[in-house]
């Protein structure tokens, strides 16, 4: 889903693009008989640490991303791929887009959370909940007097 709000954290893409280690292999897509003969799937290797296009904050954010990491090899790369397209230029855009999409949603700022304090009933419904917990529990004491 691309994204469509404003990015504030201006990126050079093409720099970036320029970065991407492009890798093929045959594809299990759409395409036929021509599937088997042609490499139309793309792979993206992007190493972030290595990026001149990242500042160092914004490499902080893109590997705190879960997103990202759950994306990321053995050597930090960030590995892409894509085969929805019949061709490798379809695939290759693909690919890009993904990328894109990624970055923008780890760099994209959080908002705070504004605690709030608990309401009225629901500190009653607490209280009430350990009242009953508490009389449970002195239910069980059934020792006689004597003992």
């Amino acid at each position: 889903m691309p994204l469509t709000t404003p990015f504030p954290h201006s990126l050079d893409w093409s720099g970036i693009q320029a970065e991407l280690r492009i890798t093929v292999a045959t594809s299990s897509g759409p395409g036929g008989q021509n599937v088997n003969k042609t490499n139309t799937k793309v792979f993206a290797h992007w190493n972030p640490r290595d990026s001149a296009h990242l500042g160092i904050q914004q490499l902080h954010r893109v590997l705190a991303s879960a997103r990202v990491r759950a994306r990321m090899n053995d050597t930090g790369e960030i590995v892409l791929s894509s085969q929805v397209s019949r061709s490798q230029v379809g695939n290759k855009k693909e690919v890009f887009a993904k990328l894109r999409e990624l970055l923008e949603d780890a760099l994209r700022p959080r908002k705070k959370r504004i605690r709030t304090k608990p309401t009225r009933a629901s500190r009653q419904r607490r209280l009430e909940s350990k009242r009953k917990n508490s009389n449970s529990k002195k239910a069980r004491n059934w020792r006689e007097e004597g003992w």
